[in-house]
């Protein structure tokens, strides 16, 4: 974001200079037409938006590691986004911070009410009494479909537990907390080294939480924007490696992603309190 800032500023400095050029305005003693030069300074304007949005995509995406195309370079270019994952727009148009808050305090009431139940039965000697789905420890099946006798809030719970995993994972490999030295280390290698990890932690997980909540959620649960990052940060390494190119994932794309993962969780588990 840095680096962007700095071109457009330059950008911005340079349009500056333009304006009050004796090339653009005439000399003060024979000054051209007013429309003139303000055809003169429009056209500057244009070609300099034109020159930082270039310039900033191209930085940008070669910061990520991404293959130059012109898509990679749009997607890149757009500067006043900022990559740090800030909170997304809720289901309902709240914040995902805020949706976190309603959600926890529904769960904290939800088990209080629960742990009420089993002292009250505790009290009345009940022998037997088979635990309920809520008490078990919630695991996956096996065969085609492991989610089937899953509920929806764990579901979605897991996929926000993930979000946040392979976000705290890239944040370590950017900041130097995790891999290899950032001072003496290429970039390439650095890539490895996450990718590495991510697969053994958290990727066929990721991958299977995703499709199961998109599932659940169905056609109007596609969102363009996630469905885009995810092609574009996560899914865009299976064509890197078919077109022979670099396979691996840049830590800032999977930070990127990572909002979007558990805005669906989010998502899943408003659908599940609203039965």
């Amino acid at each position: 974001m840095t680096t962007k800032v700095f071109v457009v500023l330059a950008m911005f400095i340079i349009f500056g200079r333009c304006c009050v050029a004796e090339e653009i305005h005439g000399a003060s003693d024979r000054r051209r037409e007013l429309a003139t030069r303000i055809s003169s300074v429009t056209i500057i304007a244009l070609l300099l938006s034109s020159l930082t949005f270039l310039k900033a995509g191209v930085l940008e995406n070669s910061r990520r590691g991404l293959a130059p195309t012109l898509k990679n370079i749009w997607h890149a270019s757009l500067w006043w986004k900022s990559p740090s994952g800030a909170p997304l727009p809720g289901p309902f148009g709240h914040s995902t911070t805020e949706s976190t808050a309603a959600n926890n305090h529904k769960l904290a009431s939800a088990k209080e009410h629960k742990t009420h139940i089993t002292t009250s039965l505790k009290k009345d000697k009940i022998s037997e009494v088979r635990p309920s789905i809520e008490e078990k420890e919630p695991r996956l099946g096996i065969g085609v479909d492991p989610y089937q006798n899953v509920t929806h809030e764990q579901v979605a719970q897991w996929t926000i537990e993930e979000s946040d995993k392979i976000a705290a994972l890239a944040n370590d490999y950017i900041t130097g907390k995790r891999g290899p030295p950032l001072t003496n280390t290429k970039p390439d290698s650095l890539r490895f080294f996450f990718t590495t990890d991510y697969d053994k932690l958290y990727g066929s997980d990721v991958k299977d939480l995703r499709a199961e909540v998109l599932r659940r959620l169905g056609p109007p649960g596609k969102d363009p924007d996630e469905e885009d990052h995810w092609i574009m940060d996560i899914a865009i390494r299976d064509q890197s490696r078919a077109s022979g190119m670099d396979p691996f994932l840049s830590p800032y794309d999977v930070r990127d992603y990572a909002p979007y993962l558990r805005n669906l969780g989010l998502r899943l588990k408003a659908k599940a309190d609203s039965r």
